[in-house]
């Protein structure tokens, strides 16, 4: 896991919440080719568990292959409610 940093340039952005300046976790997995799949979706289901016991409402998005970078097969966005927001 790797906390990270990371700047967006929103300007005049409307709809979702958007910061400029935010903190993220990364997960990375090291596994043979023929296992890659499964830690994908492994690691989706330890976010989901740690969503499930905050109590929060989220979603799952696929994100679709022309929204991917080069060197992504699969991605998912997990999307979070926030009321407060």
């Amino acid at each position: 896991m790797l906390q990270d940093g990371g700047w967006r340039p929103w300007q005049g952005y409307k709809g979702d919440f958007r910061v400029h300046q935010f903190d993220k976790l990364e997960f990375f997995v090291f596994s043979v080719p023929e296992d890659s799949w499964s830690e994908h979706e492994r690691l989706i289901s330890i976010v989901e568990e740690i969503y499930r016991r905050l109590k929060l409402h989220y979603r799952i998005v696929n994100v679709c292959s022309g929204e991917l970078g080069a060197t992504a097969a699969k991605k998912y966005d997990l999307e979070v409610w926030l009321p407060g927001q």
